[in-house]
């Protein structure tokens, strides 16, 4: 008769790892609805949930397919078991209530990421014992860069799990009899979600690769390559039921993996001082999981290499690989370091228990005390910015304050040109119904075909679309005077685009000179910061390049740094004095538009 699971566990640490998943748990779905129904972060905004609406009912595209559609898929059958029952569609209960369309994703995603924990546990007590196990499912709890996305609608938190399961499957391939198959069986699942949810995460493949290819000395080359087989039909199958359309449309598939790998390599993003990926994904682990862990981990990977190799093999290959092929790219972020996240709680936890080994002799209260505090001092940092986080988030993010400044002192229809930091969901209607998706109160300055068929020649940056990411490559200074030409007077910058300019400036020249030209001839009527008053410098008021914190894309979107109070960015209103803004009530006329 075949035990439970966990059955063989002793009682202490079966409820050490319950206390785990409970802090994972509680750092996951605190202050999970924040500022619903406006939804801040434009990945989220843009992509699963509203994806996930339709999913049943419209095809997708290349530019929806650059996200692999698992995540969508998943979301869109929780969506139909929620919403059919309450005589709803799901593209009429996001219409209807967005914010609870976005909280259901959240919950989803949240949940996924907890489990993760205790199968990450138990993969890594099959590879590297117990003491190393818990620690792995510790920093995995709590670590920031996983928490912080594992509290929004993205694959990237469920994508944890499938690597899990894909190294829980590599440790039953190591070390089962050779005649069962639940190793290949999850594995291939495993590889194939994780492709499926997420392109990169099927890297995931080396582990169990290699842990056939180590038993090959008992069960030879011929029973390995049939198992090899079977385990890639069984991934095939499960990356074509998470990823649907590698049938049903295969060239949208493939256009949208060349588009993700052009625009990867399409030159450095504007906003990140950093140009070399090995440098960054270092510096992305080193806050994201943790320095203390970053170096256990190295440490750990060393021992494992010298002491330990066939799990060395396994393991190593996954994270080297993975670096290999995102490193030499032009653009990188944080999130992106998520799929090895799990190899390196390992790495960092067999540090810690070779430490721990090295008192065999000594009592064994004497040993646990030693792991608890390597373990709570390997945690601590992580668990510190991402309890804060989870805390701050629950306050009005920034936009929405700005939102209620404006509604309050700048009068309707009145011309006004909003930096993008956010998709256009924050803005209010003219007459209060369905703020979640209006952009109708204010005359909102965009790019004005006139001015950019005269001046695209000497400006070529007008010939770009004015998206969040390249808000700031269209500025030049120049453009100040079309604002007061036509009445555009009040100018609302933020830090998530302003900052980009002030980091990078070689890459965006005109933008520096823009915002100089602003404050020379603009007055800061308002400002709201998302820090603390006793945060960074004081040099108050800021100027639209300036923060008390300096502008970095992954720690800004995640509100990591410990100076937060509230979400957002840092955002400053200022009134223009010149041209028709000279006026006390300047009207917009019929501006240009084509």
């Amino acid at each position: 008769m075949r035990r439970r699971p966990f059955a063989e566990l002793p009682r202490w640490e079966l409820l050490t790892v319950l206390g785990i998943v409970a802090v994972a748990l509680l750092l996951r779905v605190w202050n999970l609805g924040q500022n619903l129904p406006l939804v801040y972060n434009i990945d989220e905004s843009a992509r699963f949930v509203p994806d996930a609406a339709g999913f049943f009912s419209q095809r997708l595209g290349y530019r929806e397919l650059v996200n692999p559609p698992g995540m969508m898929g998943l979301l869109g059958i929780v969506d139909q078991a929620w919403f059919r029952p309450q005589g709803m569609s799901p593209s009429e209960a996001l219409a209807r209530d967005p914010g609870e369309a976005y909280l259901l994703g959240r919950i989803v995603v949240a949940l996924l990421s907890v489990a993760a924990v205790p199968v990450l546990y138990a993969a890594a007590r099959r590879l590297v014992g117990r003491t190393a196990a818990l620690v792995a499912a510790g920093l995995l709890a709590v670590a920031f860069l996983p928490v912080a996305y594992s509290r929004v609608a993205l694959a990237d938190g469920p994508t944890l799990l499938f690597v899990a399961l894909g190294l829980l499957g590599a440790a039953w391939l190591l070390q089962d009899d050779p005649a069962r198959r639940r190793g290949l069986v999850l594995a291939g699942i495993a590889v194939g979600l994780s492709a499926g949810f997420k392109y990169n995460a099927g890297i995931v493949v080396l582990a169990p690769i290699a842990a056939l290819v180590l038993r090959t000395p008992q069960t030879g080359w011929p029973h390995a390559i049939r198992r090899g087989v079977l385990m890639g039909a069984v991934g095939v199958v499960a990356f074509v039921v998470s990823n649907p359309y590698v049938l049903i449309d295969p060239h949208e598939v493939w256009r949208a993996i060349e588009y993700q790998a052009n625009w990867s390599k399409s030159g450095r993003y504007v906003g990140e001082p950093m140009t070399n990926g090995f440098a960054f994904y270092t510096w992305a682990a080193g806050w994201g999981v943790g320095w203390a862990p970053l170096v256990a981990a190295v440490l750990g990977a060393a021992l494992l290499a010298w002491r330990r190799w066939r799990i060395a093999v396994v393991l190593l290959p996954l994270v080297a690989g993975y670096l290999l092929v995102m490193g030499p790219q032009d653009r990188f972020f944080a999130r992106w370091l998520l799929p090895i996240v799990p190899v390196l709680a390992i790495a960092a936890g067999v540090a810690v228990g070779e430490v721990v080994g090295l008192l065999r002799r000594r009592p064994r209260t004497v040993r646990v005390a030693l792991a608890a505090v390597l373990a709570l001092g390997l945690g601590a940092q992580s668990f510190a910015h991402s309890a804060h986080s989870a805390h701050v988030v629950g306050r009005d993010d920034t936009r929405t304050v700005a939102r209620g400044w404006m509604e309050d002192h700048i009068a309707p229809l009145s011309g006004v040109v909003i930096e993008s930091m956010s998709p256009g969901s924050w803005m209010p209607t003219f007459d209060g119904r369905g703020d979640w998706f209006s952009l109708n109160r204010w005359s909102r300055y965009q790019t004005i075909p006139a001015v950019q068929r005269r001046d695209a020649r000497e400006h070529p940056q007008l010939r770009i679309k004015a998206g969040f990411s390249s808000w700031v490559r269209i500025l030049y200074p120049e453009l100040i005077d079309e604002f007061e030409r036509y009445g555009y007077c009040w100018v609302v910058t933020g830090s998530y685009q302003a900052g980009r300019a002030g980091r990078t400036p070689g890459l965006v020249p005109e933008a520096g000179r823009y915002y100089r030209e602003l404050t020379r001839r603009a007055d800061l009527v308002w400002q709201v910061s998302p820090f603390s008053p006793d945060a960074g410098r004081k040099r108050l008021p800021y100027g639209p390049t300036t923060a008390p914190v300096k502008y970095q894309i992954d720690r800004q979107a995640t509100t990591y740094e410990l100076a937060y109070e509230r979400p957002g960015p840092m955002v400053s209103v200022y009134r223009l004095r010149g041209g028709r803004c000279a006026a006390p009530d300047p009207v917009v006329p019929n501006a240009p538009w084509g």
